[in-house]
């Protein structure tokens, strides 16, 4: 199986899964069925047998990986399936920015994150699977500020 191009991946839960329109290239996250769903060639394919695992070296490290399992690389957000060795099935993302209000579900410890409303970077934190904020904007401080700090 060749690297199928994600253009983008969403993270949903079933009950709002028949709401997203197929879109070739699309991968959706099923939260509460632990499944995937790709959309390519105009099909949604759902895939059942998927295992989470956090880092790539936690998946080198995996003595006797399953023929036929779809592993999942959540710091590199890859699609791997193992047949007699390790298919890729996606590409990581390949932007290091993400520009926006909202993120995606699962974020990437290797791209910055711009909430351009509160105008805050943040990080993912694999770890403990949420977003940290690691600068925002400030103001400027004017000198009657700093004056009335000593009155």
């Amino acid at each position: 199986m060749a690297a199928t191009p994600i253009m983008s991946m969403i993270a949903t839960t079933t009950d709002k899964l028949s709401q997203l329109p197929i879109k070739n290239g699309q991968l959706i996250f099923v939260r509460d069925k632990q499944t995937i769903a790709l959309d390519y060639s105009d099909k949604r394919t759902f895939y059942h047998e998927i295992i989470s695992l956090d880092t790539e070296a936690d998946r080198l490290a995996l003595e006797s990986p399953i023929k036929g399992t779809f592993y999942f690389v959540i710091d590199t957000a890859i699609l791997y399936r193992y047949e007699t060795e390790w298919i890729k099935v996606t590409n990581g993302p390949q932007s290091i920015l993400c520009i926006g209000v909202e993120f995606p579900e699962l974020g990437s410890s290797a791209s910055l994150y711009v909430n351009t409303v509160d105008k805050e970077i943040s990080i993912w934190d694999a770890e403990n699977r949420k977003y940290v904020v690691v600068a925002d904007s400030t103001k400027e401080v004017t000198n009657e500020d700093i004056d009335s700090l000593f009155s």
